[in-house]
Protein backbone atom coordinates (compact mmCIF):
# COMPACT_ATOMS: atom_id res chain seq x y z
CA UNK A 1 0.00 0.00 0.00
CA UNK A 2 1.46 3.53 -0.53
CA UNK A 3 2.48 5.46 2.25
CA UNK A 4 3.30 9.00 3.11
CA UNK A 5 5.86 9.38 0.61
CA UNK A 6 4.40 7.65 -2.29
CA UNK A 7 1.40 9.86 -1.97
CA UNK A 8 2.62 12.77 -1.72
CA UNK A 9 4.83 11.81 -5.15
CA UNK A 10 1.41 11.40 -6.82
CA UNK A 11 -0.04 14.90 -5.69
CA UNK A 12 3.41 16.61 -6.43
CA UNK A 13 3.15 14.62 -9.94
CA UNK A 14 -0.45 15.82 -10.50
CA UNK A 15 -0.76 19.36 -9.24
CA UNK A 16 0.76 21.02 -12.35
CA UNK A 17 -1.53 18.56 -14.76
CA UNK A 18 -4.78 18.78 -12.68
CA UNK A 19 -5.41 21.95 -10.81
CA UNK A 20 -7.53 24.83 -12.11
CA UNK A 21 -8.79 22.05 -14.95
CA UNK A 22 -12.90 22.65 -14.96
CA UNK A 23 -14.80 19.30 -15.26
CA UNK A 24 -16.69 17.93 -17.59
CA UNK A 25 -18.27 14.46 -16.32
CA UNK A 26 -17.36 11.31 -14.17
CA UNK A 27 -17.55 8.06 -15.14
CA UNK A 28 -17.50 5.27 -12.96
CA UNK A 29 -16.78 1.59 -14.03
CA UNK A 30 -16.68 -0.24 -11.00
CA UNK A 31 -19.79 1.07 -8.24
CA UNK A 32 -17.80 -0.03 -5.80
CA UNK A 33 -14.76 2.31 -6.16
CA UNK A 34 -17.25 5.30 -5.73
CA UNK A 35 -18.87 4.83 -1.97
CA UNK A 36 -20.32 7.97 -1.07
CA UNK A 37 -22.55 8.92 -4.55
CA UNK A 38 -23.67 7.10 -7.53
CA UNK A 39 -21.52 8.21 -10.87
CA UNK A 40 -25.06 10.30 -12.42
CA UNK A 41 -25.06 12.38 -9.05
CA UNK A 42 -21.22 12.89 -8.28
CA UNK A 43 -20.99 14.29 -12.09
CA UNK A 44 -23.91 16.40 -11.35
CA UNK A 45 -22.81 18.01 -8.46
CA UNK A 46 -19.40 18.61 -9.70
CA UNK A 47 -20.07 19.68 -13.48
CA UNK A 48 -18.23 23.32 -14.53
CA UNK A 49 -16.81 23.01 -11.32
CA UNK A 50 -12.55 23.60 -11.10
CA UNK A 51 -10.03 21.42 -9.40
CA UNK A 52 -8.85 24.37 -7.25
CA UNK A 53 -6.21 22.40 -5.19
CA UNK A 54 -4.84 18.73 -4.60
CA UNK A 55 -3.07 18.12 -1.22
CA UNK A 56 -2.40 14.63 0.84
CA UNK A 57 -3.75 14.15 4.37
CA UNK A 58 -1.75 10.91 5.63
CA UNK A 59 -2.20 8.54 3.02
CA UNK A 60 -5.26 9.94 1.27
CA UNK A 61 -5.41 12.36 -1.73
CA UNK A 62 -7.77 15.28 -1.72
CA UNK A 63 -9.08 17.19 -4.30
CA UNK A 64 -10.65 20.41 -3.74
CA UNK A 65 -14.05 20.81 -6.15
CA UNK A 66 -15.51 24.30 -5.09
CA UNK A 67 -15.94 24.17 -1.82
CA UNK A 68 -16.17 20.43 -1.61
CA UNK A 69 -14.00 17.88 -1.66
CA UNK A 70 -12.71 14.51 -3.74
CA UNK A 71 -11.15 11.82 -1.16
CA UNK A 72 -9.03 9.18 -2.81
CA UNK A 73 -7.55 6.46 -0.48
CA UNK A 74 -5.43 4.12 -3.22
CA UNK A 75 -5.13 1.30 -1.13
CA UNK A 76 -3.06 -1.52 -2.23
CA UNK A 77 -3.06 -1.10 -6.65
CA UNK A 78 -4.52 2.14 -7.22
CA UNK A 79 -3.62 4.66 -9.13
CA UNK A 80 -4.42 8.07 -10.32
CA UNK A 81 -3.32 8.59 -14.25
CA UNK A 82 -3.53 11.88 -16.08
CA UNK A 83 -4.14 11.51 -19.88
CA UNK A 84 -5.47 12.94 -23.49
CA UNK A 85 -8.60 11.48 -24.06
CA UNK A 86 -7.49 9.56 -27.75
CA UNK A 87 -5.05 7.60 -25.49
CA UNK A 88 -5.74 3.66 -24.46
CA UNK A 89 -7.78 3.34 -21.29
CA UNK A 90 -6.56 0.76 -19.51
CA UNK A 91 -8.11 -2.44 -18.52
CA UNK A 92 -8.65 -2.52 -14.93
CA UNK A 93 -10.17 1.97 -15.46
CA UNK A 94 -12.48 2.03 -12.27
CA UNK A 95 -13.10 5.86 -12.42
CA UNK A 96 -12.65 9.04 -14.67
CA UNK A 97 -12.67 12.32 -14.65
CA UNK A 98 -13.34 14.25 -17.69
CA UNK A 99 -12.15 17.79 -18.39
CA UNK A 100 -13.80 20.39 -20.38
CA UNK A 101 -9.97 20.33 -22.90
CA UNK A 102 -10.48 16.79 -23.53
CA UNK A 103 -7.81 15.66 -20.49
CA UNK A 104 -9.09 12.76 -18.40
CA UNK A 105 -7.52 11.65 -14.50
CA UNK A 106 -8.25 7.74 -14.87
CA UNK A 107 -8.17 5.77 -11.42
CA UNK A 108 -7.23 2.79 -12.35
CA UNK A 109 -7.09 -0.50 -9.83
CA UNK A 110 -6.47 -3.69 -10.47
CA UNK A 111 -7.38 -5.12 -7.05
CA UNK A 112 -10.03 -2.82 -6.66
CA UNK A 113 -9.50 -1.88 -3.08
CA UNK A 114 -9.33 1.76 -3.64
CA UNK A 115 -12.39 4.37 -2.76
CA UNK A 116 -12.99 7.57 -3.63
CA UNK A 117 -15.42 9.65 -1.27
CA UNK A 118 -17.20 12.87 -2.06
CA UNK A 119 -17.61 15.09 1.13
CA UNK A 120 -18.38 18.88 1.86
CA UNK A 121 -15.66 19.00 4.62
CA UNK A 122 -13.02 17.51 6.31
CA UNK A 123 -14.30 16.68 9.54
CA UNK A 124 -14.59 12.73 9.11
CA UNK A 125 -11.00 12.86 7.47
CA UNK A 126 -9.57 14.48 10.60
CA UNK A 127 -11.31 12.83 13.31
CA UNK A 128 -9.79 9.57 11.98
CA UNK A 129 -5.99 10.54 11.44
CA UNK A 130 -3.26 11.85 13.76
CA UNK A 131 -0.87 14.27 13.41
CA UNK A 132 1.20 14.68 10.42
CA UNK A 133 4.88 13.74 10.56
CA UNK A 134 6.41 16.77 9.53
CA UNK A 135 3.84 19.09 12.00
CA UNK A 136 5.09 20.90 14.97
CA UNK A 137 2.27 19.14 16.53
CA UNK A 138 4.05 16.10 16.87
CA UNK A 139 6.47 16.30 19.85
CA UNK A 140 7.85 13.68 21.98
CA UNK A 141 5.18 15.09 24.91
CA UNK A 142 2.68 14.25 22.64
CA UNK A 143 3.46 10.65 21.81
CA UNK A 144 4.43 10.10 25.23
CA UNK A 145 0.85 10.83 26.42
CA UNK A 146 -0.37 8.74 23.64
CA UNK A 147 2.17 5.64 24.45
CA UNK A 148 2.18 5.64 28.25
CA UNK A 149 -0.62 3.55 28.63
CA UNK A 150 0.15 1.31 25.46
CA UNK A 151 1.59 -2.21 25.96
CA UNK A 152 1.39 -3.29 22.57
CA UNK A 153 4.49 -3.35 20.36
CA UNK A 154 5.93 0.67 19.14
CA UNK A 155 5.41 -1.03 15.45
CA UNK A 156 2.01 -1.21 15.91
CA UNK A 157 1.76 2.40 17.21
CA UNK A 158 3.84 3.43 14.23
CA UNK A 159 0.92 1.71 11.94
CA UNK A 160 -1.52 3.63 14.15
CA UNK A 161 -3.02 6.24 11.62
CA UNK A 162 -5.25 8.11 14.37
CA UNK A 163 -1.66 8.70 16.46
CA UNK A 164 0.73 9.30 13.16
CA UNK A 165 -0.81 9.88 10.14
CA UNK A 166 1.04 8.49 6.70
CA UNK A 167 3.27 5.30 8.39
CA UNK A 168 2.96 2.50 6.70
CA UNK A 169 4.91 -0.74 7.03
CA UNK A 170 7.94 -0.25 5.14
CA UNK A 171 8.75 3.05 6.76
CA UNK A 172 7.68 1.88 10.24
CA UNK A 173 10.98 -0.83 10.18
CA UNK A 174 13.40 1.33 8.63
CA UNK A 175 12.32 3.89 11.39
CA UNK A 176 12.95 1.19 13.88
CA UNK A 177 16.21 0.31 12.74
CA UNK A 178 17.74 3.68 12.72
CA UNK A 179 16.91 4.27 15.99
CA UNK A 180 17.74 1.18 17.29
CA UNK A 181 14.49 -0.34 18.71
CA UNK A 182 13.07 -3.60 18.20
CA UNK A 183 9.60 -3.52 16.78
CA UNK A 184 8.11 -5.55 19.61
CA UNK A 185 9.13 -3.36 22.17
CA UNK A 186 6.32 -2.45 24.51
CA UNK A 187 5.40 1.22 23.13
CA UNK A 188 5.35 2.39 26.67
CA UNK A 189 8.75 1.69 27.47
CA UNK A 190 10.11 4.29 25.33
CA UNK A 191 10.90 7.40 26.96
CA UNK A 192 11.38 10.89 25.57
CA UNK A 193 14.77 10.83 24.81
CA UNK A 194 13.96 7.75 22.59
CA UNK A 195 10.76 9.32 21.33
CA UNK A 196 12.67 12.43 20.15
CA UNK A 197 14.91 10.22 18.94
CA UNK A 198 11.73 8.38 16.71
CA UNK A 199 10.18 11.34 15.66
CA UNK A 200 13.66 12.87 13.82
CA UNK A 201 14.16 9.52 12.30
CA UNK A 202 10.14 9.17 11.15
CA UNK A 203 11.19 13.30 9.30
CA UNK A 204 14.64 12.44 7.95
CA UNK A 205 13.16 9.01 6.35
CA UNK A 206 10.02 10.27 5.19
CA UNK A 207 11.40 13.10 3.37
CA UNK A 208 14.88 11.40 2.09
CA UNK A 209 11.41 8.80 0.68
CA UNK A 210 9.60 11.66 -0.89
CA UNK A 211 12.97 13.47 -2.22
CA UNK A 212 13.12 9.78 -3.87
CA UNK A 213 9.82 9.80 -5.30
CA UNK A 214 9.15 7.17 -2.86
CA UNK A 215 9.67 3.02 -2.85
CA UNK A 216 8.57 0.69 -5.77
CA UNK A 217 9.00 -2.48 -4.78
CA UNK A 218 6.17 -4.47 -6.26
CA UNK A 219 3.24 -1.98 -7.22
CA UNK A 220 3.85 1.83 -7.05
CA UNK A 221 4.04 3.65 -9.80
CA UNK A 222 3.33 7.36 -10.62
CA UNK A 223 3.04 9.48 -13.87
CA UNK A 224 2.34 6.43 -16.16
CA UNK A 225 4.84 4.31 -15.55
CA UNK A 226 7.41 5.98 -12.89
CA UNK A 227 9.16 4.56 -9.91
CA UNK A 228 9.88 5.61 -6.69
CA UNK A 229 13.72 5.65 -6.36
CA UNK A 230 13.68 4.90 -2.15
CA UNK A 231 14.37 1.24 -2.36
CA UNK A 232 17.93 1.25 -3.24
CA UNK A 233 18.35 3.37 0.53
CA UNK A 234 16.19 1.00 2.57
CA UNK A 235 18.44 -0.52 5.15
CA UNK A 236 16.56 -3.32 6.72
CA UNK A 237 13.21 -3.71 5.02
CA UNK A 238 12.56 -6.42 2.48
CA UNK A 239 16.41 -7.91 3.72
CA UNK A 240 15.42 -10.90 5.05
CA UNK A 241 19.04 -13.11 5.06
CA UNK A 242 21.61 -10.09 4.86
CA UNK A 243 23.96 -8.72 6.57
CA UNK A 244 22.72 -5.49 8.65
CA UNK A 245 24.98 -2.53 7.41
CA UNK A 246 25.54 -1.16 10.61
CA UNK A 247 26.86 -4.72 12.32
CA UNK A 248 27.17 -7.48 9.95
CA UNK A 249 24.59 -9.55 11.82
CA UNK A 250 21.95 -11.31 9.53
CA UNK A 251 18.61 -9.24 9.13
CA UNK A 252 15.48 -11.68 10.46
CA UNK A 253 11.47 -11.54 8.83
CA UNK A 254 9.36 -11.71 11.38
CA UNK A 255 5.87 -11.04 11.82
CA UNK A 256 4.46 -7.69 14.05
CA UNK A 257 1.28 -6.03 14.14
CA UNK A 258 0.01 -8.86 11.73
CA UNK A 259 3.04 -7.39 9.09
CA UNK A 260 5.71 -9.19 8.12
CA UNK A 261 8.29 -7.52 9.44
CA UNK A 262 12.35 -6.70 9.17
CA UNK A 263 14.97 -5.87 12.04
CA UNK A 264 18.46 -6.35 12.89
CA UNK A 265 18.82 -8.92 16.00
CA UNK A 266 21.85 -7.38 17.41
CA UNK A 267 21.42 -3.37 16.87
CA UNK A 268 17.67 -4.30 17.83
CA UNK A 269 17.21 -5.20 21.60
CA UNK A 270 14.22 -5.04 23.57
Amino acid sequence: MPELPEVETVVRSLKPKIQNKIIKSVNVYWTKTLSTHTANSLSKTIQNKIISSISRRGKYIILQIGNSFLVIHLRMTGKLIYQNSSETQSSHLRLKINFKDNSELHFTDIRKFGRIEFHNNLNFLNEKLGIEPFSNQLTAGYLYQKLCKRNGPIKSILLNQSIIAGIGNIYADEILWKIRVHPQKPANQLDIQKLTKLISATQIILQKAINSMGTTIINFSFDKESYGNYGSQLKVFNKNGENCIRCSDIIIKTKCAGRGTYYCPTCQTM
